[in-house]
């Protein structure tokens, strides 16, 4: 397992293009952006496909992809299955604030949109 540890160090990402995620209020005023490396992302859209999950890998990667409230509810699901599954700290700590932010936008009293930008 040594020729692999990189694997879970986050200097080895700090290069990568990040994926952002954002939730906006109607007004945009209040805005929470989360940014995960685009390598991390992509091995979680890895597992999802695993586990034949739907939206998680549907998202265009380098791309805009806009959610409403009803996908990002689907969205926490997956993001929420997968974390729970993985002995994998590091992604775990991206999809816990990509958790974070779907919840904001599930959770907003008013209207709310979310956005994943690629690189």
């Amino acid at each position: 397992m040594t020729d692999y540890v990189d694997r879970f160090l986050a200097s080895t990402y700090a290069d990568d293009e990040p994926v952002c995620f954002s939730v906006f209020t109607h007004d945009r005023a209040d805005r929470l952006t989360v940014s995960v490396p685009e390598s991390l992302f992509a091995r979680a859209q890895a597992i999802a496909v695993g586990y034949k999950l739907h939206l998680l890998p549907a998202i265009e990667l380098y791309g805009e992809t806009s959610l409403n409230k009803q996908q990002c509810v689907v969205l926490l699901e997956e993001v929420m299955f997968i974390g729970n599954l993985l002995n994998d700290k590091l992604l775990s700590h991206h999809l816990l604030q990509i958790a974070d932010a779907l919840e904001k936008c599930v959770n907003s009293p008013g209207p709310a949109s979310f956005m994943v930008e690629g690189p």
